[in-house]
């Protein structure tokens, strides 16, 4: 379904904001101010991430089903 493709491409996108500020967080490169900026941002880029992960479970367990009842 072009519905699971799309999610896997948005997993897919938004695992890098959540890794790449989880790994700069770590890193005495940024002052401060950007770790906590870092660390907000790795927040909110989680919780799309779990977001759209609950979503493409939904339409995997949902597709699924419909092949089940069809046969």
């Amino acid at each position: 379904s072009i519905g699971v493709k799309a999610g896997f491409w948005v997993l897919l996108t938004l695992s890098l904001p959540v890794t790449l500020t989880m790994v700069l967080s770590m890193l005495p490169l940024f002052g401060e101010d950007w770790q906590n900026w870092m660390f907000t941002a790795h927040r909110y880029s989680a919780l799309a991430f779990a977001a759209a992960a609950i979503l493409e479970l939904y339409m995997l367990v949902r597709m699924q089903a419909q092949k089940d009842l069809n046969g």
